[in-house]
């Protein structure tokens, strides 16, 4: 199996996870039906949050990354119920959201490669989405179309891999040098830098800042 952020080769570390030699990225090969698990199983084991708490948490990220919080309209995949867009003071604010409980008139339910392309955004938010998306190439030509400007994203580092069951929807866990060559002559990798858990998520976690190229 060939690394999908740099194409060298990866190695079976433990039964269908793979690693890489260079980039460090770990991939977990589960067989599962995305669409089904996001509107079932993974909302049966991801209750509403503590608004309260979940609140601190987007302060303490928007905190980290207030410096490159430029620009008039940003977008937010995986927004939940828009803690983080309530927190931003940008004039057009929009989320993506796959849990039909939070719809309103700027949250669009609907998967993130299904979102419409006729609007374009200064900043485009993705915290603790990027693990869960299967096709990471197409992520990135996602970012790379809808995205004026600055890409930030908040990533899973340093938990404990395993192939156990219930799936919890992380298929990916990434290193600062795999996001650098994921999104290779589409953004930049400008910053990054780890936060402790309950900074942003419940563990550990990686930001990174990407300008486009």
């Amino acid at each position: 199996m060939n690394c999908r952020c740099c194409d060298s080769v990866m190695s079976e570390t433990q039964p269908d996870i793979y690693k890489c030699g260079n980039c460090q990225v770990i991939f977990r090969d589960y067989e599962v039906d995305l669409k089904d698990y996001y509107e079932t199983e993974y909302r049966d084991h991801m209750p509403l949050k503590n608004q309260e708490l979940e609140t601190l948490h987007k302060l303490n990220f928007i905190s980290k990354v207030k410096k490159y919080i430029k620009g008039e309209s940003c977008l937010d995949i995986g927004c939940g119920s828009g803690i983080l867009l309530n927190q931003l003071d940008i004039k057009e604010k929009y989320g993506c959201e796959m849990d039909p409980r939070f719809e309103n008139d700027t949250v669009m339910i609907c998967d993130l490669f299904d979102y419409p392309e006729d609007k374009t955004f200064d900043i485009v938010f993705g915290l603790d989405v990027l693990e869960h998306v299967l096709e990471i190439e197409d992520f990135v030509k996602k970012m790379h179309r809808i995205c004026n400007n600055t890409l930030i994203i908040n990533l899973p580092i340093d938990r404990r891999i395993h192939h156990e069951e219930p799936f919890d929807g992380h298929f990916w866990y990434f290193q600062p040098k795999s996001i650098e060559e994921l999104f290779k002559g589409q953004f930049k990798l400008v910053e990054y830098f780890h936060l402790g858990p309950r900074m942003v998520s419940n563990g550990p976690s990686l930001v990174c800042v990407l300008v486009k190229e």
